[in-house]
Parts: C-alpha cells; sequence; structure tokens
C-alpha cells in the first residue's frame, strides 16, 4: 500500500503551464499555502524539479489504480502537464492507500497542473459501496472525455410478481444481470430503499405522497424476494407488474473534488454511483461543461446515480456548470449551496463549539448569523482561531470550535447557525443544462450573487427549481438565498415524476425551520423570477415566501394543479413577504384545476402591473386573493 506521504508532492509547473498558472491566478488557499513552511504533513510548495528530461505527454494504457495515479504524478512532472488514456474499457478494484482517507477508490492529493484527456474511456469500479475518484487540494486540473460506471452496480432492480394491501408485501423478481438483495452493498449501505416504475422503467406519477419505500427483504426463490414495507411507507402505485429499483445508498461521488484552485471538467459521464455523480466542494474557479449523470442509452436500467447530479457546495469563488444533462436520477439534478453549522454552546465570550454541523474556516474568515426561526443577525468579527476536527495541510480545516477576534454573545445564541462568507459558492452560473425525470428537485439554490439562466428542466418530484435555507436539523444547514436570478428557464411537469411533495411548486423560495418552530424572519433578499415558462405542475406555479424584495416579470404559467391540491389552483402564493413586483405575468388553465391569479397571506409592499389569468378562454386582470 502506498502511504499518504508519498502522495503529498508538488508537480512542478515549469515552461508554459507555469506561465499559464500565472495568468490564471489563484485563490487564497493557495496564496497561503504557498507562504506556509513546507513539512512532511503538507505540501512541499517550494519543491522544484528538473523536468527537462520528462516527456510532453504521459500515456496510461493499462493497470490498476495504482498505475494510474502514477501515469497522473508522472504528467504533472512534464511541462505540458498532459496525461493521454488510451481508448478502452478499465475495470478497477479499489486502491488501499495507508493513511489516506476511504471511502473511494482513489484518493489522489496535492495534484497540479494535470490535463486528462479520457479518449471516451471507461472506467468500471467494482466496489458499490465506495465512490469514484478524488482529489483533495491542488489546482490547474483537467478532465476530459471519460466515463465512470460501476460493475455491480449500487442497485437492482426486478418486476413486482405479488403484492398485498393488507399485509404490507410486495414480492419482486431481481432481473437478470442485476445484483441481488443479498448482495453485501444492502447490508453496509447507509440507506436501503425502493422507487416504482412503470413497465417501461419510467417513474410512476400523479400521487401525492412523500416517502420512497423502506422495508425488509426476505428470500423466497431463485432471485425472488418479499419485501415487509414499514409503516411509514406508502402504498400508492403499487400493483403487479410494475417495477422495483432498490438502491444502495452512502453519498460518496463518482468524483470528488475539495479545494481545488481552477477545476476544469468537460464531457465527462457518470453513468452509475452510490451517491452524487459530481461533487465539488470548497474549490476556486470550477467550470463544469457538457457533463452528463445518467444511465447508458443502449441500457434497460431504470435510472443512473442514486443521488445528486451535479453538487457544488462551499466553493471560495465563482463556480459554472453549463451545458449538462442529467436523467433518471434519484435525487436533485444541480445544486449550488452554502453550508452552516448550529452553534452548540459557549466555551467563553469568544468562542464556540460548532462540531455538530462543521463548517470550513481559517484565522480572518467573516460569518453570518442566521436563527432557527430564519432572522438574519448580521456579520460576527473575524475568525481569530480555531480548533480542528482532524488535522490537515489544508488551508481551511473542518472546525470544532471557533474563537473570534471580539465577544459575541451579544451577536449570536445558542441554536442559531453561522456561515462562512468566504466559502459561500457565490457568482456562480447555472446555464443551458438539461434534465429529465429525477426523483427530486430539477435545481436547489442555497446560497447567493448568481444566475439560473436558459435550463430545459422536465420531471422533478419536488419544487422543479427551489431556493431555500434550512435550519431544521435533518439535513447540512444551508443558505440563504440572496441575488439570485433565475431567469428564461422552461420548467415541465414540476411533481409529475415519481410521488409529489407537499408543496410541489414549479419554484418555491422559502425557509424550512425545525418542525416545532414556525419562520419569523424573511432571510431571502434580491430574487429575480424573469421570462420563465411552466408547463405542468402538480399544484401551485409559484411559490414566494420569507424574503424581502423579489422581481417577478414576464413569466409565463400554464396547466397548473394537475393533482389538484387543496391550495394549489393559483398561478402564484405569497406568505411571509415584503417588497414583491409582480410584472405582466400570464397564468392559464381551466376552470377544473384553476381558481385564480393569486393568494397572499401576511405580504405587505405587493405592486401589481399588467398581470393577466386566463380561464376557461375567459381573461382577466391577475389579482391576489
Amino acid at each position: 500500500m502506498r502511504r499518504l506521504e508519498s502522495l503529498r508532492r508538488r508537480a512542478v509547473l515549469g515552461g508554459t503551464a507555469a506561465a499559464l498558472t500565472g495568468l490564471a491566478g489563484c485563490n487564497s488557499n493557495t496564496n497561503d499555502s504557498e507562504s506556509a513552511e513546507p513539512s512532511p504533513s503538507s505540501p512541499d510548495q517550494n519543491k522544484t524539479e528538473d523536468t527537462t528530461t520528462q516527456p510532453e505527454k504521459t500515456v496510461f494504457d493499462g493497470g490498476d489504480l495504482s498505475d494510474f495515479l502514477d501515469a497522473v504524478e508522472k504528467a504533472a512532472a512534464t511541462t505540458s502537464g498532459q496525461l493521454e488514456i488510451e481508448s478502452g474499457t478499465y475495470r478497477f478494484e479499489p486502491f488501499e492507500q495507508e493513511s489516506a482517507p476511504g471511502g473511494y477508490h482513489l484518493f489522489a492529493y496535492d495534484t497540479r497542473g494535470v490535463s486528462i484527456e479520457g479518449n471516451d474511456a471507461t472506467f468500471v469500479f467494482t466496489e458499490p459501496t465506495v465512490g469514484g475518484l478524488r482529489f483533495e487540494f491542488g489546482r490547474n486540473i483537467e478532465i476530459r472525455n471519460l466515463e465512470i460506471d460501476y460493475d455491480p452496480l449500487p442497485f437492482t432492480q426486478g418486476e413486482i410478481t405479488a403484492y398485498d394491501e393488507a399485509s404490507r408485501t410486495v414480492e419482486v423478481k431481481i432481473d437478470e444481470g442485476y445484483p441481488s438483495l443479498d448482495h453485501s452493498m444492502f447490508t453496509a449501505a447507509q440507506r436501503v430503499w425502493a422507487s416504482i416504475h412503470l413497465s417501461d422503467g419510467s417513474l410512476i406519477s400523479g400521487y401525492q405522497a412523500e416517502n420512497p419505500l423502506f422495508f425488509s427483504a426476505t428470500r423466497v426463490g431463485e432471485r425472488r424476494f418479499e419485501l415487509q414495507l414499514d409503516e411509514e411507507s406508502p402504498l400508492a402505485g403499487l400493483q403487479t407488474g410494475r417495477r422495483l429499483t432498490i438502491v444502495a445508498r452512502n453519498n460518496q461521488s463518482a468524483f470528488r473534488f475539495h479545494d481545488i484552485d481552477q477545476l476544469t471538467l468537460e464531457n465527462v459521464t457518470v453513468r452509475a454511483t452510490n451517491g452524487a455523480a459530481f461533487g465539488v466542494g470548497g474549490c476556486a474557479d470550477p467550470v463544469v461543461r457538457n457533463c452528463t449523470a445518467a444511465p447508458p442509452e443502449d441500457t434497460d436500467r431504470h435510472i443512473g446515480p442514486v443521488a445528486d447530479g451535479f453538487r457544488v457546495i462551499g466553493c471560495t469563488s465563482s463556480a459554472r456548470v453549463e451545458e449538462c444533462r442529467t436523467e433518471s436520477i434519484l435525487d436533485d439534478a444541480f445544486v449550488v449551496q452554502r453550508n452552516r453549522s448550529p452553534v452548540l454552546e459557549f466555551l467563553d465570550d469568544r468562542t464556540v463549539d460548532v462540531s455538530d454541523w462543521s463548517v470550513h474556516a481559517k484565522p480572518g474568515d467573516t460569518f453570518d448569523v442566521l436563527s432557527p426561526t430564519g432572522v438574519q443577525k448580521g456579520t460576527l468579527p473575524p475568525v481569530a482561531d480555531l480548533t480542528a476536527k482532524f488535522s490537515t495541510p489544508m488551508p481551511r480545516e473542518k472546525a470544532e470550535t471557533i474563537t473570534f477576534e471580539e465577544p459575541i454573545r451579544d451577536r449570536v445564541e445558542v441554536g442559531d447557525t453561522i456561515g462562512n462568507r468566504q466559502m459561500a459558492s457565490q457568482n456562480f452560473v447555472v446555464r443551458n443544462n438539461t434534465s429529465r425525470n429525477n426523483r427530486g428537485k430539477s435545481i436547489r439554490i442555497a446560497t447567493g450573487h448568481g444566475v439560473v439562466e436558459n435550463n430545459d428542466f422536465e420531471g422533478a418530484s419536488h419544487n422543479t427549481v427551489e431556493l431555500e435555507s434550512d435550519t431544521a436539523g435533518f439535513f447540512i444547514p444551508n443558505g440563504p438565498v440572496e441575488d439570485v436570478e433565475i431567469r428564461n428557464n422552461t420548467l415541465e411537469r414540476s411533481g409529475l415524476a415519481w410521488y409529489a411533495d407537499t408543496h410541489p411548486a414549479a419554484i418555491r423560495l422559502h425557509h424550512r425551520p425545525r418542525q416545532e418552530l414556525e419562520t419569523e424572519g424573511q432571510p431571502h433578499r434580491n430574487v429575480t423570477l424573469e421570462d420563465n415558462t411552466i408547463e405542468g405542475c402538480a399544484s401551485v406555479g409559484i411559490s414566494l415566501q420569507d424574503a424581502q424584495g423579489v422581481d417577478v416579470d414576464g413569466n409565463t404559467l400554464g396547466d397548473l394543479n394537475r393533482l389538484q391540491y387543496a391550495n394549489g389552483g393559483y398561478g402564484f402564493h405569497l406568505q411571509n413577504i415584503q417588497g414583491v413586483t409582480l410584472r405582466q405575468n400570464q397564468v392559464q388553465g381551466t376552470s377544473e384545476t384553476l381558481r385564480g391569479f393569486g393568494t397572499k397571506r401576511e405580504a405587505s409592499d405587493i405592486t401589481l402591473t399588467e398581470n393577466t389569468v386566463t380561464i376557461d378562454g375567459n381573461t382577466a386582470d391577475g389579482s391576489l386573493e
């Protein structure tokens, strides 16, 4: 096994590569690391090597993941940094690396100045309980024209051969070529659950329900299993002849990048993984372009990745996701988010315990405060010091405790959440992407300063566009949304793929508090919804809550409230909101499902200009009830 210390090397960027790096610039992470004294436990920032005898191009044409890592390191030591993967299919077992974090087939540390050309090769990973490739710390990494798949797959599928509603039992026959439910991945997984599909493999739709199916399984024959559903699993849509997909989810990504300065992914495809397809966290200026998270086109697979498609979290500067595609994945298609952490206790007037949901930080960073009920409470003094959950050479570390430069007891309380403003994934762009038929949202935004434009989203089980802040405690706290534009997008079949959620709007802006609390604040600021087309929605078209300063201009909404929710027969719903302008929006439908233009509750400073509602061909001015 290769020790982690042997991975901690610096790829020299000489000649042209060095010049390009200088032109591109670097973020504060790189500046800090270059000023640090090199040590055995940190990247050697000052080391130089003679690269004049190295070839300009390195070729990988076979071997195991140790050989692939050798090729990456060899390419990094050349002036060009080019690594060519010969076209073909490569099967890889996990590469055990002593002292490296587990959970991935390969861990690459401190990779710099490498351009990997995949030549449409496919990497097939053989352990479905762990992720694919993890790159930690580095800069100037490019990966192009590469595909990731798994064998065995991290899920199985089969036909429902018997169903008894009274006993809550389902018998399923697993398809040939798919893993048996006896496979160890299903006992090792963090979560195992099932989704229901039609006979052609597409997700069912048209049901008001929330949870997937949770169960215990018993073998009853050759490739046959009886599933005993738990009491919280809905029964809607279950019937003999339909199909199930059963996933073994562990939340490791096929590609995981953390703290990479200048990352580019282009024409990279993920066919399967036990978590997200692409995870990008703490990076500076990442660009993800023309990438795909979907099952192969020539397959009978029901699904692709079992979690999010593209996940951008806590980046330190602009992030771009453009011309990418997801299809048949089982969570949110696109995510851009800033994380927060609750304050657990005060250790002194300046120091707090944040060890529950930890955030990354370094001295000099600034944090803002959000109460559990969504009240923005301002910005704290800069960070003076922190204790890390575990020691790493990273410029920013995962904090156990944070000490601020000044006392903070008068600005934050136990239970409030704090978020690092330097890791807010701000100035993001999500543009010209497509998403089809996923269980989850098409896009979820929980940060500020960005644009979502010219995307085509069709078929989501939840809100197609979710703009949120979350302090409920079930997931990592996040948000809020500030200075974000949602424009020129096409949103179809919102809440009409798989089970519809409790509030399946095409666009929803809201805060999620803990279950026992009500939202009191208006954490979201300065949101623009412009020239979007909404066609087909399970409930209300656009739901706006818990915000100040929202402009809604030129949107077209039609075929709403398909599932006839009690409060869903409107184009708009406004609640706990102030400073909203609705201008030249059109709502259309029939009297069977549509009752009016919109509703409001606890809403103030609302301006309506040239809005219309058309019901059964009769057009009237748009007003809020």
